[in-house]
């Protein structure tokens, strides 16, 4: 086996993330072991195939492979980051750290507490607190990391920041704590900086390996510089040169780009790495080549295939091609657009102020009903001042999302009487 493809599959013994993760581990650095290494029993168990940069393959499954995570010599390869940030590593001059093989053994048996999965070293700086994370889980967690003090704090002791390192708890743009939650971690700088004050989103796959504007380098060639020609993806906020893409681009796209790793296709689920980088993608990276093919060869309606003679359209809806007359045509003033029967047929959502007002008539009438029984007690009537229309007043005001990342919408409804004594109408005596 070449020496070039032992490299490119060597992984961390701690995030079993290969050198050139995107997680802002650093590099990869051979550690000997220790002055009086422990003795490992031999196993059968090989080592697993390193994690991609996918969130769910960090760490093990199981700690049976622990003797394949040394080498022969009994040393061990672990990232930069997942080495000093690690609970029992000792740091000495020069850059220098010890007991690494040490904190890898103890790794195998502990859990992360955000993926589940062993080879957790990194424990929350808050006393008492006994939750471990990954390196790369630390930041997708949403812990607070400090960089001066090498310390994490879970997101249940993440008020204790400001106590713990003063102002490096501050957002860089806004020189306040703010919400503590929404602060994003620079594994360049270590500086923090809120995704609101970015008008970014603050998602797992963002956070992990996030690079502040001034540490933002290329992750292909792991350069900084280039701005104008460096693409930043629409979902993981990771920056690309166009010129070193495959294929490369010679401009840079108007519309929202997402990179290789970032696209799925809502299809078939095939993910982007597994594909050639000349492949193409439609509906803004959801759909893959080959499922827009089939796509345009049959109707989504009535699934018949296409003819030579017959074009089908394209739903302006959910974009795939249904054959006219299982079409619906739009207004001419919109263009020639259309919508096909299984989106039109599609239940409207529920509007909240209908929803609201209909519930406040069912209560009107509740009021109305019970007016009307008899009762025992003696009724003295009196001039009604208002109705029931106007003693009611129902509003519902539409939120937009809050970031581009977030998925849906939300509304939220008032119900504003216009005075106590206006609630309703017809049982005021």
């Amino acid at each position: 086996m070449s020496s070039t493809l032992v490299e490119s599959t060597r992984a961390c013994a701690l995030c079993n993330c290969v050198e050139r993760s995107l997680h802002g581990q650093r590099e990869l650095r051979h550690f000997r072991p220790s002055s009086d290494p422990p003795t490992l029993e031999p196993t059968a168990s090989s080592l697993p195939g390193p994690g991609n940069d996918d969130l769910s393959s960090i760490g093990f499954s199981d700690s049976s492979c622990l003797a394949a995570l040394f080498d022969d010599s009994g040393g061990c390869w672990v990232h930069h980051w997942c080495a000093v940030w690690s609970e029992g590593v000792k740091r000495l001059e020069n850059d220098q750290l010890e007991d690494v093989d040490t904190v890898v053994i103890s790794g195998t048996q502990r859990h992360c507490e955000y993926c589940k999965r062993l080879g957790a070293t990194i424990r929350c700086h808050a006393e008492g607190c006994s939750r471990f994370y990954h390196f790369p889980c630390s930041a997708a967690s949403g812990s607070f990391l400090s960089m001066k003090k090498l310390a994490l704090l879970c997101s249940e002791h993440m008020d204790k920041a400001e106590e713990l390192v003063g102002e490096e708890a501050w957002c860089a743009v806004c020189d306040s704590a703010g919400d503590l939650l929404d602060l994003l971690f620079c594994t360049g700088c270590g500086q923090h900086y809120h995704a609101a004050c970015l008008e970014i989103g603050a998602t797992p796959i963002q956070r992990t390996g996030w690079q502040c504007p001034e540490c933002k380098v290329c992750q292909t060639c792991r350069n900084p510089g280039e701005d104008t020609k460096m693409l930043v993806c629409d979902a993981c906020d990771k920056g690309y040169h166009t010129f070193c893409l495959q294929p490369a681009m010679e401009t840079l796209p108007s519309d929202p780009w997402k990179c290789r790793r970032c696209r799925v296709c809502s299809e078939c689920g095939v993910r982007g790495p597994a594909l050639p980088g000349s492949t193409q993608w439609f509906d803004n990276y959801a759909v893959c080549e080959d499922c827009q093919q089939q796509r345009s060869s049959k109707c989504a309606v009535c699934s018949k295939a296409a003819s030579p003679s017959v074009t089908l359209q394209s739903c302006s809806l959910c974009h795939r091609h249904v054959h006219s007359e299982c079409a619906l045509a739009a207004a001419e003033s919109t263009g020639d657009k259309y919508t096909c029967l299984l989106c039109k047929e599609a239940p409207p959502p529920l509007d909240p102020a209908e929803t609201r007002a209909g519930e406040a008539s069912e209560e009107d009438n509740a009021v109305i009903k019970m007016s009307t029984e008899p009762s025992d007690e003696p009724v003295v009537a009196k001039e009604r001042t208002t109705t029931s229309a106007e003693g009611l007043m129902v509003g519902a005001e539409a939120v937009e999302d809050e970031t581009p990342m977030e998925l849906g919408m939300y509304a939220k409804s008032t119900h504003q009487p216009s005075s106590l004594n206006a609630a309703c109408g017809l049982c005021l005596i």
